[in-house]
C-alpha cells in the first residue's frame, strides 16, 4: 500500500453538478408545463410537487457540499500550520539540547546517547529526498521519520532531562494528524451520503 501523504487529503467540491439551468427556470413555467393537459390535473400536480421538492433538494445539497468543502479546507490549512509549528518546536528543542549535550560531553567526557540518537534521526530525514525522491516535509513523512522514532527513543531513555519536552511536542504532532484523519473520514462519509441523495434526486427529475 502506498504511504499516506498530507497533500492527498485534499478533496474538491462537486463541480459536475451544474444547477444554473435549474435556477433560470421559473416555478410558474414548470407548473404551466406540468398542469397543461385537461383530465390529468391531480396526477400532474403530484408530479409537479415531486419535481420542485427534488430541485430544491439538489440546490440545498449542492450548497451543503460547498460549505462542507470550505470548512474542511479551513481546518486542513489550520492543521497544516499547527503541525509545521510543532515540528519547528521539536527542531529548536533538539538544537538547544544538542548544544547542552556538547557542553556536558566536554565536562564529563561522556556523550549523550539520547541526543546523539535524535541527531541520527534528523540526519536520516534530511537525506531522505535524495535517496527516495519524496517530499520529506510532508507531515506524514515527518510523522514516520521523526516523530514516531523520537517517541520510541523517549521510551528507551525515560530518565533523560529532555524526554518530557520531546515527548510532549511529538505527541502533539501525532495528535494533529489524528485529528486530520478523523476530519477527512467524517467529510468523506458526508460526501458519499450526499452524493447518493443527489443521484436519487437527479434521477427523479430527469
Amino acid at each position: 500500500m502506498a504511504e499516506k501523504r498530507f497533500k492527498d487529503y485534499d478533496f474538491k467540491t462537486i463541480k459536475d453538478l451544474d444547477l444554473e439551468y435549474l435556477k433560470r427556470i421559473d416555478h410558474k413555467d414548470l407548473f404551466t408545463m406540468y398542469i397543461s393537459k385537461k383530465g390529468e390535473t391531480e396526477s400532474r400536480t403530484k408530479e409537479f410537487k415531486t419535481l420542485i421538492d427534488n430541485i430544491d433538494l439538489l440546490k440545498s445539497r449542492k450548497n451543503f457540499l460547498n460549505e462542507l468543502f470550505n470548512q474542511y479546507k479551513s481546518k486542513y490549512e489550520t492543521y497544516q500550520k499547527e503541525f509545521q509549528d510543532n515540528i519547528n518546536s521539536i527542531h529548536k528543542l533538539y538544537t538547544s539540547s544538542a548544544g547542552t549535550a556538547i557542553t556536558s560531553t566536554l565536562i564529563t567526557g561522556e556523550s549523550d546517547k539520547f541526543i546523539k540518537s535524535i541527531e541520527q534521526i534528523f540526519k536520516k530525514w534530511v537525506e531522505l529526498p535524495d535517496a527516495n525522491k519524496v517530499d520529506s516535509s510532508d507531515p506524514y513523512i515527518v510523522l514516520n521519520q521523526i516523530i514516531l522514532p523520537i517517541l520510541k527513543l523517549c521510551e528507551e531513555y525515560p530518565l533523560h532531562p529532555s524526554v518530557n519536552k520531546f515527548s510532549m511536542h511529538c505527541r502533539d504532532g501525532r495528535f494533529i494528524l489524528e485529528n486530520n484523519d478523523a476530519l477527512r473520514e467524517f467529510c468523506t462519509n458526508q460526501l458519499n451520503i450526499t452524493k447518493e441523495g443527489l443521484n436519487i434526486a437527479r434521477e427523479k427529475i430527469f
